[in-house]
């Protein structure tokens, strides 16, 4: 995940790019060149997580790179935070923004320090997170459609539209039209077609698609094991009816608005995590990881690294909590498997894991020869 910043000041760009090291954030690229800034922010894509305009006393030109940034719909999901002087940004300039003519989704006036900025910059996510006000639902029943009516039903997210969709085709159409907007898609298990997969897959590749939460919808894990590998989480029934109810339904939005607000703070959690086990820091990574658990308790890839590490610090016994968690949330995770046949486990557990990966895992026809092998190595 990177960072790219506007700040025409050469001092100041590098006392910025310190505090947002001591934020956490790894991979920043500061310029003070408008046009090598408007090119950083195409050059990163789908791994672009935040940006920062910095603006002088008597610059415009922070202003203008913002309106820039409103004008290009790929960047539409990518929280801005605006740093400026209090007398500089005045009533006039709340005023605008205020009205949207400019994309700015935080303020930070200065002086600050790493724990304001931290502040500001998880608040521009959050802001932002908001604004993905769309669910589209792929359902193959009528009766598992959700209920349309149940927009506005809390004071922190406003659901604008639930819209329904019967085929792969007419949810790639909707994803299209609705772009940034998408926050969430709905999966029916019911859509046990290879066509469906492969477009969530397909569209899970794509900028939007990176950003958005794709929630499979249904009432045990047998019914729902074709998506969970691609889905990022999944929600059960809390009843065993055909038809969710009112409360069902507020139930699945609400957590939904959950993991679209903390989705992004994890997503850079992990990368950064990810960064500091290629340099051997297992102790900053641990605790990198711990601070986005308590974030999202049920992120697989979050459980999966931690497995690791503690593997890597010797501590079998910890290893081994995290991957029986990561498959207790998604029986699919191969990983776990994998982790728990290589010597974690033993006698009648052993076995038990290997009659639940035979049962979840020839949906990975990848990772069969990898399963074998454990297989015959442990009887």
């Amino acid at each position: 995940m990177s960072t790219v910043v506007f700040e025409s000041n050469p001092r100041s760009r590098e006392v910025l790019g310190d505090l947002l090291s001591s934020c956490g954030l790894k991979n920043v690229l500061s310029t003070g060149n408008s046009s090598r800034f408007l090119h950083l922010l195409a050059e990163q894509g789908s791994a672009l997580r935040l940006i920062i305009l910095s603006s002088q006393p008597g610059e415009e030109v922070s202003v203008r790179l913002s309106q820039a940034i409103e004008q290009r719909p790929e960047l539409a999901a990518i929280p801005v935070l605006f740093l400026t002087d209090s007398l500089f940004i005045g009533n006039r300039r709340r005023a605008e923004l205020s009205r949207n003519t400019l994309r700015v989704d935080q303020f930070l006036e200065r002086p600050f320090g790493p724990e304001k900025l931290k502040l500001a910059i998880d608040e521009a996510s959050r802001v932002r997170a908001r604004s993905r006000d769309v669910i589209l639902n792929l359902s193959v029943e009528p009766n598992f459609t959700l209920n349309e009516t149940l927009f506005e039903f809390d004071a922190n997210f406003h659901w604008r539209e639930i819209i329904t969709v019967s085929s792969p085709k007419q949810l790639t159409e909707q994803m299209q039209k609705f772009s940034w907007r998408v926050g969430a898609v709905f999966v029916d298990p019911n859509w046990r077609s290879t066509n469906a997969r492969s477009v969530v897959q397909e569209l899970r590749r794509t900028t939007l698609g990176a950003r958005t939460l794709f929630a499979l919808m249904g009432k045990s894990p047998e019914e729902t094991h074709d998506y969970r590998d691609i889905c990022e989480f999944f929600f059960a029934r809390s009843t065993r009816e055909e038809v969710w109810s009112e409360s069902d339904c507020l139930s699945l939005l609400e957590r939904t608005s959950q993991r679209l607000i903390q989705n992004e703070p994890v997503r850079g959690a992990v990368q950064r995590a990810r960064e500091l086990l290629r340099e051997k820091n297992l102790k900053s990574a641990r605790g990198t990881l711990q601070k986005a658990l308590k974030l999202d308790s049920e992120r697989v890839e979050v459980l999966e690294l931690l497995g690791r590490i503690e593997e890597q610090a010797n501590s079998p016994r910890l290893a081994r909590q995290y991957f029986e968690k990561a498959i207790a949330v998604n029986p699919c995770a191969p990983l776990g498997y994998l982790r728990l046949l290589s010597g974690l486990t033993e006698g009648t557990q052993r076995k038990a894991l290997l009659i639940q990966s035979e049962k979840y895992c020839p949906k990975h026809p990848q990772l069969r020869e990898q399963f074998k092998a454990v297989r015959e190595a442990f009887g």
